[in-house]
């Protein structure tokens, strides 16, 4: 219990120098808001780095169940393969694309 007091008071005293400097115009705040400037800067390079990551990973993802089909293909090929070399009469071929 005591240092969820302590540690209140300390974010108390933290919010109130961030304050105090941003009065004194140490720290920008262009918009008074009063968030300072450089925390919206780097909640805005956190957003837009997590865009690009969801991105990526969208891409990443199709990209992988193209692969996955491809592979099932060349599975599919493989058993072919071996009824050939068995004597085994094959399915007929697909047309290609």
């Amino acid at each position: 219990m005591k240092s969820i007091l302590v540690i209140t008071v300390l974010l108390i005293i933290l919010a109130g120098v961030i304050f105090i400097l941003m009065y004194q115009g140490k720290v920008k705040d262009k918009n008074k808001n009063l968030i300072p400037d450089v925390v919206e800067d780097v909640v805005n390079d956190i957003k837009e780095t997590t865009e690009e990551a969801k991105r990526r990973a969208k891409n990443v993802i199709c990209e992988v169940k193209d692969v996955v089909e491809e592979i099932n293909d060349v599975v599919e090929e493989m058993k072919d393969v071996a009824q050939a070399i068995k004597g085994q009469k094959i399915k007929e071929r697909k047309p290609k694309n």
